[in-house]
């Protein structure tokens, strides 16, 4: 959070392994690591860092399709991975039904 709280977005992600305690129940746990996730991720997105983008969708469940879809839009088109993530970003709104095309 201190990193987060400086600007340092990529260094607080290096130190994120997941989910605080993700199995903990506790109120103050879940309250906490809700915040911490949450603030993280809106960290990164509005970073417009597509590497670290990325880096967050693989540490959490990868179905994220807003952060997903931002790391697509912030990557250079001959970006070799561009075609992967267009891939996967279709794949998930079709396995959510959802009939928009997903476009650049």
């Amino acid at each position: 959070m201190e990193h987060l709280a400086q600007g340092q977005v990529r260094q607080a992600l290096s130190l994120y392994r997941g989910p605080l305690l993700p199995d903990s129940e506790a109120p103050a746990v879940v309250e906490l690591r809700e915040h911490i996730d949450e603030s993280l991720r809106q960290a990164v997105l509005a970073s417009g860092d597509h590497e670290a983008m990325l880096e967050l969708a693989k540490r959490t469940d990868d179905q994220d399709l807003e952060l997903l879809e931002a790391a697509a839009r912030h990557m250079p088109q001959n970006d070799p991975q561009s075609p992967l993530l267009r891939a996967r970003i279709r794949q998930i709104r079709r396995d959510w039904g959802s009939d928009d095309d997903f476009n650049r």
